[in-house]
């Protein structure tokens, strides 16, 4: 329903979906916008973290340990991506003409 919802609102295409893992959100996607690559990443990244703790202290302990995860996983976004020309002629290639009106 909520991507029905983003689409009758006028967005005609997504590029790239980051999804947490959830059943079926990836084929809803591709559903409503098929031309969409649902990823993970970001909760990718928390669940490494996460997955050898089985209890918190408090809930502010896992808050800070969550905090933390995500600021260390923005500081990566961030830095410089390696061979980004390459990847960016490999995207072009990839998503032939959805590039071009977003440059």
């Amino acid at each position: 329903m909520v991507l029905s919802e983003i689409r009758d609102r006028g967005v005609e295409d997504i590029l790239i979906a980051s999804v947490d893992g959830l059943k079926g959100f990836s084929e809803a996607i591709k559903g409503i916008f098929p031309n969409t690559d649902p990823i993970e990443a970001f909760n990718r990244a928390v669940r490494k973290v996460t997955k050898t703790k089985t209890s918190f202290r408090s809930d502010d302990s896992l808050f800070k340990l969550l905090y933390l995860v995500s600021q260390n996983i923005a500081e990566k976004w961030t830095m410089p991506i390696h061979n980004w020309s390459l990847i960016f002629q490999q995207l072009s290639v990839y998503l032939e003409g959805r590039l071009e009106k977003f440059l």
